[in-house]
């Protein structure tokens, strides 16, 4: 392995050594928003992201993790809303076809009748 020479701007890994059947990956150093573009893809910006949190100061990693948590509450929120919403329409919307069957009940139409007006939506 190969010596990175020191930088003074802080890097996201000081040595990359990874091998991926028969490519190995060079030793690397660079700044923490620069991501080399042979490792700009799906596989390798999870790990630049790792190495990037990895290299948080205590005050930067504390903030962080206050945005991972506060991003979790607003999307359960938005989730429990949307199933919430998903719940009403559904209620509303049985309660409308009730209201539809018996005001054809109301107009003298047979039970088989009605199911196959419900069914096809007339």
């Amino acid at each position: 392995m190969t010596n990175v020479p020191p930088v003074s701007y802080p890097v996201i890994f000081s040595t990359l050594a990874l091998t991926l059947g028969n490519i190995s990956l060079i030793p690397f150093t660079s700044p923490r928003s620069l991501i080399p573009p042979q490792f700009n893809n799906k596989l390798f910006k999870p790990v630049f992201e790792i190495a990037k949190i990895s290299n948080f100061s205590d005050s930067e990693l504390r903030d962080y993790e206050a945005n991972m948590k506060y991003l979790n509450d607003y999307n359960n929120t938005i989730e429990y809303a949307k199933k919430e919403g998903v719940a009403i329409g559904e209620r509303r919307g049985e309660r409308r076809g009730a209201l539809k069957v018996l005001e054809l009940v109301k107009q003298g139409y047979k039970p088989t009748q009605i199911k196959k007006m419900v069914l096809t939506n007339k």
